[in-house]
């Protein structure tokens, strides 16, 4: 498995930190680099729209109907501009900071530069903590919610970006819906993120973290993602 990660991401010209966890949370796969800080892009809109859930079900909050579109579609169509308004009415900061802390998330920081969420710092080996720890962290309402909104991702993001890579490519030969979040991002620091992490049928948490030099275009991006989520899909 380790090497067909590893030959996947080489091929092009990047690397995939990648950990996977059986559904009582034990390591199935965990490479060198799951520890190791990776951009978020999108992934960090998994923090946001759970700390929003928990408090609105703990009524320390009120969320909308406007709040509550907001977060589906930044889970389902990965809409950027559902992001920022989360962020910015809810102190999206503030709303990360508590999440690692809850989490445990060693490895997750805050960006360098206020506001951009997309530059929230992660490891591989964090947001597989993060995934297994939802039951505990949701009542079953919201965590009912916010798993309908990830096994609801779209063939395209609502920037147009195709989001079908990874565990939600047809070739990774998941059988059932996988509860799935994507992540891309270039170019900061000259690098090309490109993410796929989820909950598969069988209750495994899985995690991709693709980085790649920016010059590695998306579809040679997207195959290694692709390569590598068929390698932890047929390994069950």
């Amino acid at each position: 498995m380790l090497a067909t990660l590893d030959a996947a991401a080489s091929l092009a010209g990047g690397t995939i930190a990648a950990v996977v966890l059986d559904g009582a949370g034990a390591d199935l796969v965990v490479t060198p680099d799951a520890d190791e800080p990776r951009y978020t892009a999108s992934l960090v809109k998994l923090l946001v729209v759970q700390q929003l859930l928990a408090r609105d079900a703990a009524g320390a909050i009120s969320l909308t109907g406007d709040d509550t579109d907001r977060m589906r579609r930044a889970l389902t169509v990965s809409d950027d501009r559902a992001m920022s308004l989360l962020w910015d009415r809810w102190g999206g900061a503030e709303l990360v900071t508590t999440a690692a802390a809850q989490f445990g998330l060693t490895g997750t920081r805050l960006p360098s530069e206020r506001g951009q969420w997309g530059e929230v710092v992660t490891t591989a080996r964090d947001q597989a903590t993060f995934l297994t720890g939802l039951p505990a962290q949701l009542d079953p309402e919201q965590l009912a919610a916010m798993t309908s909104w990830l096994q609801g991702a779209t063939d395209r993001a609502a920037d147009g970006f195709a989001q079908d890579f990874g565990f939600l490519s047809p070739s990774a030969g998941t059988a059932e819906p996988v509860a799935a979040k994507q992540g891309w991002m270039c170019c900061v620091d000259s690098r090309r993120q490109l993410h796929s992490v989820g909950v598969l049928a069988d209750g495994r948490v899985a995690v991709l973290l693709g980085d790649f030099p920016s010059s590695t275009s998306w579809d040679r991006a997207r195959t290694a993602l692709d390569t590598a989520a068929q390698a932890v899909v047929a390994s069950s």
